[in-house]
């Protein structure tokens, strides 16, 4: 029987084509709408969250179990209500590679 997973990592639906892949490849990580699965003998859970949940329904869910949030919506740290309702510290956050802004020179 696999060893239950420990997910750490939180997929955006806006990036869930990519967090299907690398579920495939990971234990580590969940989506809107994960089955679940085993991987490496370790099995995660399917997820609570479905593609339909807005912003400031996951924002607090996902928080409150320390996951790190991938997304690319550059907009949803502006979303303070649901930081201030999850209760919990501040989500931490990881624009996609693409998203991400470099101040000139500091490359």
């Amino acid at each position: 029987m696999p060893r239950p997973a420990t997910v750490r990592f939180y997929l955006d639906e806006d990036v869930r084509g990519l967090a299907k892949i690398l579920a495939a490849l990971r234990n580590d990580l969940t989506y809107p709408g994960d089955p679940g699965g085993t991987v490496r003998g370790r099995r995660r859970p399917a997820c609570s969250i479905t593609p339909a949940t807005k912003d400031p329904d996951w924002i607090p869910l996902v928080s409150a179990q320390g996951w790190l949030i991938v997304t690319r919506d550059l907009a949803i740290q502006r979303h303070t209500a649901e930081i201030t309702a999850s209760g919990t510290a501040a989500p931490a956050w990881s624009p996609s590679p693409a998203q991400r802004q470099v101040a000139p020179g500091t490359s």
